[in-house]
C-alpha cells in the first residue's frame, strides 16, 4: 500500500495547491502594491510597519518559489 492511499495528503493534489498558492500570492501582491501606493501618496514616505511588511513580503515570495517546486518532486 503506497502512501497515497494510505494519507490522501501525499498525492493527487499538486495542481490544486499551485493553484491556489498562485492565487493567494496574486492577491497579497495586489494589497501590498495598494498599501505602498496609498502610504506613499497620503504620508510621503514609509513607515516601519510597511518596511516590515515589505521584508515579509519579499520573503513570502522567495519561500513560494521553493514550496511550490516541491510540490512537483
Amino acid at each position: 500500500m503506497s502512501l497515497e492511499e494510505r494519507y490522501p495528503a501525499y498525492g493527487g493534489r499538486g495542481p490544486g495547491d499551485l493553484r491556489l498558492g498562485l492565487g493567494l500570492g496574486a492577491v497579497g501582491t495586489i494589497f501590498m502594491a495598494l498599501r505602498v501606493y496609498v502610504r506613499l501618496r497620503v504620508n510621503k514616505f514609509g513607515t516601519t510597519a510597511l518596511i516590515w511588511a515589505l521584508v515579509a513580503w519579499v520573503c513570502d515570495l522567495a519561500f513560494a518559489q521553493f514550496d511550490q517546486l516541491l510540490i512537483f518532486l
